[in-house]
């Protein structure tokens, strides 16, 4: 098991980094791959087909990409668009990318906002870096309007297939790797968490994503962040040379499931 006090999730604590520009050109590059667009395309598809919000807020903003796309999508005229993040480099660097949305630094457990606000409020990938999901998901409850909508977009670490490689050597990877996120079994505890939080028509939709192009930086990410926890350095070592072999002769593949949950105040 990873040891949380050694090894901090890097994307929980922008700001405390010795280079957030390392973890914003991550999520960047990110929001610009066809992965996480084909992910968000099938998210906002769900969500799109029951809503048609004018106010807008993403809890976790990040890079700002995904607000703008939940804007574009929302098939109203002039959707107004809010993101909080946690990060103040992060922030200020998506009012420079998209100055027609309003944001600004706050905390997902306690938003800068009165009361009921927004048609729709959404998290995408935040959860899983979050050890108070409840916490968060009430707030976005409690700013969101009567009849408006809360969507949850997150992935499900311990559901990841991977191939090739030595069988109990890659499950004992793949479970130190889930137990590095704040939460990396957040998308199967979705449902239970709206359920609680008092939301009705609750919808549950899951994405298989299946890569088979190898993204190194992301797998040697995982390989030194095990091996901070306390993984034995040889044996993650030997894991992904393993990958990176299996790789050039088109031996890859690599899947994770991603959990839609929407629901209504």
């Amino acid at each position: 098991m990873l040891d949380k006090r050694v090894v901090a999730d890097p994307f929980g604590t922008v700001d405390a980094s010795a280079d957030p520009s390392k973890e914003e050109s991550i999520l960047l590059n990110r929001a610009q791959t066809s992965y996480y667009r084909e992910v968000t395309r099938w998210f906002f598809d769900r969500v799109f087909t029951h809503a048609r919000p004018e106010t807008i807020l993403e809890v976790g903003c990040g890079t700002g990409d995904v607000l703008d796309e939940a804007c574009r999508r929302a098939g109203t005229e002039h959707a107004k668009g809010v993101g909080i993040d946690l990060s103040n480099h992060l922030v200020s660097h998506a009012e420079n990318r998209f100055p027609n949305y309003v944001f600004q630094t706050a905390d997902g457990r306690k938003l800068p906002f009165d009361g009921p606000t927004f048609d729709l409020v959404f998290i995408a990938t935040v959860l899983v870096h979050t050890d108070a999901p409840e916490e968060v998901l009430n707030e976005a409850v409690r700013v969101t309007k009567p009849g408006g909508m809360i969507a949850v977009l997150d992935q499900d670490f311990e559901t990841a297939t991977l191939y090739p490689g030595q069988k109990d050597l890659t499950r004992r990877v793949l479970n130190a790797a889930n137990d590095f996120w704040a939460n990396g079994w957040i998308g199967r505890k979705l449902p239970s968490l709206f359920h609680r939080a008092g939301l009705r028509d609750i919808d549950v939709g899951c994405f298989v994503r299946i890569d088979r192009s190898f993204d190194a930086g992301f797998f040697q990410r995982i390989r030194d962040w095990i091996v901070q926890g306390g993984f034995p350095e040889h044996e993650a070592k030997a894991w992904y040379d393993e990958l990176c072999t299996a790789s050039a002769v088109d031996e890859f593949i690599f899947t994770r499931n991603f959990f839609s949950v929407t629901g209504k105040k």
